[in-house]
């Protein structure tokens, strides 16, 4: 898995048969408590949505 801001990950998991599972964080510059604070309260829908089998997961 990884888990990245830039959109180059989320447009080569599109393209690709195989690879990691990419999740595409799409928020701005912040600080890493920010993030963590936004990310937290997401994960059990991220898990959720990663066993379905999802290669891309885009968290807005």
């Amino acid at each position: 898995m990884i888990v990245t801001k830039d959109e180059d990950f989320a447009r080569r998991a599109q393209t690709g048969a195989t690879g990691p599972v990419i999740v595409w964080l799409r928020v701005g510059n912040t600080s890493n408590a920010a993030l963590r604070a936004w990310l937290v309260p997401q994960l059990p829908e991220l898990v959720r949505l990663i066993g379905q089998g999802g290669r891309l997961v885009e968290v807005r």
